[in-house]
């Protein structure tokens, strides 16, 4: 099971969990998309040339928290130490933009099955953390399980 036939398969298979059309990488190798109209979503591929062992790298834009909401801040530095509220993931700030993303590197190959699941977990957290920086989105409630994807 070759890299580029099980990254198809999890695209398939992500495609149908989304109930979207299909997925497909862009001209740099990165398969771009939207999640509950407000957050992006990317996926692309790392090769390790000396190893040649290969992964797939899953970011969610969740949005842009306030740098002076302190609060904020500090929740989410507690949330990344040992992977607490971040789907298993990590969550960052870009330094550029100022965006939070919520992101995690999976080796390949691996069953389109437990892409979903760990996929799903950071959809979650992005959902939890989302409605921390828009708090009239909803309430923020840490999810348990993240349960179906919806676009």
């Amino acid at each position: 099971m070759g890299m580029v036939s099980n990254v198809a398969e999890i695209l398939a298979a992500l495609s149908a969990a989304l109930e979207c059309g299909p997925l497909e990488a862009d001209e740099k190798g990165r398969v771009l998309f939207g999640l509950d109209q407000d957050m992006g979503a990317a996926l692309f591929m790392e090769e390790d040339g000396d190893s040649g062992l290969s992964a797939i790298v899953a970011c969610i834009v969740v949005g842009r928290p306030d740098p002076a909401d302190a609060e904020l801040l500090h929740d989410l530095l507690c949330a990344n130490y040992m992977w607490t509220a971040s789907g298993d993931g990590t969550l960052a700030i870009d330094g550029e933009s100022g965006l939070l993303v919520v992101h995690r590197m999976m080796e390949l190959p691996m069953s389109p099955a437990d892409f979903i699941d760990l996929f799903s977990s950071l959809v979650g957290s992005a959902r939890y953390w989302r409605s921390r920086l828009e708090p009239e989105a909803g309430s923020a409630v840490l999810p348990g399980s993240a349960g179906m994807l919806r676009v």
